[in-house]
Formats: C-alpha cells, sequence, structure tokens
C-alpha cells in the first residue's frame, strides 16, 4: 500500500486531469490524498465529487499557504508507510506506483526512490 499526496491550490483547469492518471494506476492499493490550500477557484468541489465517486480518494483542507506544510500534513495523515508525490498539474504515469513498490521489494534497504 502506498498514499499518494497530492498538494493543490487553485488547480481546477487540471486536477481532474492529475486525479485520473493516479486512478490510471496498474498498482491499485493506493490512497490518494488531495491536500488543498485554500482554493477559491473550484478545485474543492472536484476533488469532493471524485472522493464521493472513489473510497481510495480523501479530500485535506488547510490554508497554510505553503506547499511545504501542506505536504507535511498530508503524510501526517497518510495511512500507509510509502508516499508517493504528484502535483495536481502533474500527470502520473501509468505503470509509476506498480514499478516503484516492485523497485522497493526488491532492495529494501533503499528507502527513497525518485520518478
Amino acid at each position: 500500500m502506498i498514499s499518494v499526496v497530492m498538494p493543490s491550490y487553485n488547480s481546477a483547469a487540471f486536477v481532474a486531469e492529475a486525479i485520473e492518471s493516479v486512478r490510471a494506476q496498474t498498482f491499485p492499493y493506493f490512497e490518494l490524498l488531495v491536500c488543498d490550500d485554500g482554493s477559491t477557484d473550484g478545485t474543492q468541489a472536484i476533488v469532493q465529487e471524485y472522493t464521493r465517486r472513489d473510497g481510495r480518494i480523501r479530500l485535506l483542507q488547510h490554508g497554510f499557504r505553503s506547499v511545504s506544510r501542506n505536504c507535511n500534513a498530508a503524510m501526517e495523515a497518510a495511512r500507509y508507510d510509502w508516499i508517493a508525490r504528484i502535483d495536481a498539474d502533474d500527470i502520473m504515469h501509468r505503470h509509476r506506483l506498480e514499478r516503484q513498490m516492485a523497485a522497493a521489494t526488491e532492495d529494501p534497504s533503499v528507502v527513497l526512490w525518485g520518478g
């Protein structure tokens, strides 16, 4: 299992595509934490619709105005030991989580994997 942390702020134009890229993963054992930093453009409504449709997705609402503090709060809320990061304006390669988890299983001495 892996927790995917996605910080967002006024990301309405592209957050749905980013979420869809996570939902399309070949590794289905994840939770997606969209940690919103006080968006005013409809981002939260878009994410809330996804939370209703997919129980793996949670919306965390903050007002930090700091991507670092926002991500740290999401990591504290994460249910799983492994954390994957994606920005709300990025697209996740379809096999990313599968490949990273396979690599972590193959060499458990490594504690950080990048993409």
